[in-house]
């Protein structure tokens, strides 16, 4: 996404050609038969795509593991993904400042504001523009909120009562149609939309390829970035995974959109003789800094469902921020999704079920899931890192090492922010029943999270000695090598990061045009 936003503005202000290399092949999306093996026989549309968990090597105590996380493919993990986009607080951007740990960003909340604006108009991002909420925004959604749910209506009243805020979730979903997609059936399919809706990349990768100056190579999996000298990269060597040929295309700019985990990778990869230890890697910043956030999950029971409660979208509609503001920075921020009951009707309907045994699943026993994405407040602990490890994945990219510690003092704020989510579910009238932080663990670690997240491991720094780029994005010591991925970010919130990556893309490629 990252990368065809960037395109897309540099296009339209008259700044080309611009070639994209993507190592994964096209992906078939908006096609009905993939839709329909999805909705009536449970087949997994993106399962091709996914990373494999031989392809990933975990050296620390905590696995991180990216196999639900990334898909390879033209329109990257957009592809799949649940559309959430909030703001980071105005705090978020000073965490040292405030707190005397991590970092803080060479730029302010003030200073990207309005590339939010503008990277919600990209993503046609819904939202409620009349909520008087933090963050300030100095422009509405592009388009109107997504309708309350009964599930949403009833979990508000919960809220309500334990005094906890509560607000629309920002989603990249059409309420109503624009550029060119249709607005959103609610037919709660979401992993794979019919209609193209939800925003993916792909559909601006549709838009570019009808311009003469743009050109997108997919099975071209990037090698290692070649420098002329010290300060200016030449292009990108990259493999044809078809044929296995290496090859290589010479650029006037080179921009890395390649995320916290591949990007570091390529600059690790692209040791030379004026870069011994990588592009950009002087200091030993990059790889380092590792950071991500654990899902938080708590699931409650009921006898009966009396309301007949069942998940209408698989998308979220509602979210509280009640525990994501300056008194929680210094301990971890959350932010509160509503998951809803576990029933799946029409999974049940489906596959044949007898019509006695589906209205006994929806009228029976009950669970109930909260979700809660954490904020692990870092340190500037340098050993929570990428690197690179020996072969190849199928689509031809360096396969991964990730050593990363879950810091013993962030077990009582996740064990705190559980008992929350229970008071929550206690409220709705279910029985906390069981909870987990972070994804089921693998055999050897105590937990396991997920690299759907991951951050900081280019990050962004005044100086080359804090870290590997400056407040445009650019390499330090480079004049033409940039990074534009939740790579960059120097700390996270408790939220999503795709909205602030892109709202950086669009930052930059109005750097890059002036």
């Amino acid at each position: 996404m990252a990368g065809a936003t960037i395109a897309a503005h540099l296009l339209e202000r008259g700044h080309g050609p611009v070639t994209m290399l993507e190592a994964g092949p096209p992906v078939a999306m908006r096609d009905r038969r993939t839709w329909l093996d999805y909705v009536t026989a449970n087949k997994e549309p993106f399962e091709a795509f996914a990373d494999a968990a031989q392809d990933l090597e975990n050296v620390g105590d905590t696995e991180i593991t990216s196999v639900q996380s990334r898909l390879w493919g033209r329109g990257g993990s957009t592809l799949h993904w649940g559309g959430w986009c909030p703001r980071l607080q105005p705090e978020d951007f000073a965490l040292y400042s405030a707190t005397g740990r991590g970092v803080d960003w060479p730029i302010t909340y003030d200073d990207l504001e309005p590339y939010y604006c503008d990277a919600e108009a990209v993503l046609q991002i819904s939202g409620d523009s009349s909520a008087d909420a933090r963050p300030r925004r100095s422009r509405p959604y592009p388009q109107p909120a997504v309708a309350w749910t009964m599930v949403d209506r009833l979990t508000i009243a919960a809220l309500d009562r334990l005094g906890y805020a509560h607000g629309r979730m920002p989603v990249a979903r059409n309420v109503r149609p624009a550029n060119g997609q249709a607005a959103c059936t609610t037919i709660g399919t979401c992993l794979y939309c019919p209609t193209g809706a939800r925003f993916s990349a792909d559909q601006q990768l549709d838009t570019l390829e009808r311009h003469g100056a743009f050109r997108l190579r997919t099975g071209a999996a990037a090698q290692r970035v070649t420098m002329a000298d010290k300060q200016r990269a030449a292009g990108v060597e990259y493999v044809d995974v078809a044929t296995g040929r290496v090859k290589h295309i010479a650029a006037d700019h080179v921009i890395l959109c390649a995320g916290a985990i591949e990007t570091p990778k390529l600059l690790l990869a692209s040791a030379c003789v004026e870069w011994p230890q990588g592009v950009g890697n002087d200091t030993d910043h990059v790889g380092r800094h590792l950071q991500t956030h654990p899902r938080l999950t708590s699931i409650g029971r009921a006898a009966r469902n009396r309301s007949l409660l069942a998940q209408e979208l698989e998308f979220p509609t509602l979210c509280s921020r009640q525990f994501d503001g300056p008194a929680d920075q210094a301990t971890g921020k959350m932010m509160i999704r509503v998951g809803g009951p576990l029933i799946e009707a029409g999974r049940l309907i489906a596959e044949g079920r007898p019509r006695e045994e589906v209205e006994a699943a929806v009228r029976g026993e009950n669970t109930f899931l909260l979700l809660g994405l954490l904020e692990l407040v870092p340190t500037e602990d340098r050993e929570n890192r990428i690197m690179l490890a020996p072969g190849r994945n199928r689509f031809g990219a360096a396969r991964t090492r990730i050593k990363f510690h879950w810091e013993s003092q962030a077990r009582p704020v996740a064990t705190a922010q559980i008992n929350r989510l229970d008071q929550i579910l206690v409220a709705l009238g279910y029985e906390p029943q069981r909870s987990a932080i972070g994804s089921p663990p693998s055999p050897g670690f105590e937990f396991a999270f997920r690299a759907d997240h991951a951050l900081a491991t280019c990050r962004m720094s005044a100086t080359a000695e804090t870290g590997v780029v400056d407040r445009d994005l650019r390499i330090h010591g480079t004049s033409n090598l940039f990074v534009c991925s939740n790579a960059v970010h120097p700390t996270g919130g408790c939220v999503n990061p795709t909205l602030t990556t892109t709202a950086l893309a669009v930052r930059l490629a109005e750097h890059l045009a002036a």
